[in-house]
Order: structure tokens, then sequence, then C-alpha cells
């Protein structure tokens, strides 16, 4: 989760985020839930559809989440870094 506060806390910096430190923290931890998560819920959901070697099915989970996490960051970016704003969920 340092390296989600990390991120946000630059892209404030650059002016492409507008948020509060209390709104970083939150959006971090959030940010680290899901990255942290993701594969475990998704197996949990569908726990026949998924084997836990199956590397196909994980690098398209990872990237699912991603795109949950850049939503969680969507509402506050602004400038260059709101063209990411409308990921595109499956």
């Amino acid at each position: 989760m340092r390296f989600a506060h990390q991120l946000c806390e630059a892209l404030v910096a650059d002016e492409e985020m507008v948020s509060t430190p209390e709104e970083i923290d939150v959006i971090a931890i959030n940010m680290g839930l899901l990255a942290t998560y993701w594969l475990s819920y998704q197996y949990v959901m569908n726990p026949r559809k998924y084997k836990y070697n199956d590397q196909e099915a994980i690098r398209s989970e990872l990237h699912q989440a991603s795109l949950n996490i850049i939503s969680i960051m969507a509402p506050y970016l602004r400038g260059h870094a709101s063209d990411v704003r409308r990921p595109r969920l499956r």
C-alpha cells in the first residue's frame, strides 16, 4: 500500500490528481486490498472456472484487477492522467 500511497502523492504533486491526504489514505488502502485479494475473490466467485496454475487465467484476472484499481482513482484524476478515467471493464 506504500507504493499506492506514493503513486497518489506523486500524481497530486504533478497536478494530475486532486485529493486530500485523507482521501489518499483511503484510495491507497482500497488499491492494496484489490491488488492483494483479487485472485482469491475470483476463485471464490468462480471455483470451477479457475485453476491456481492457469497462467492465462491469472493474466486475465490481473488485467481485470488493474482496471478496477484504476477505477478507484478515476474520480480524482485530472489532466493527462484522466485519459484512463473510463477503463473498459468487461
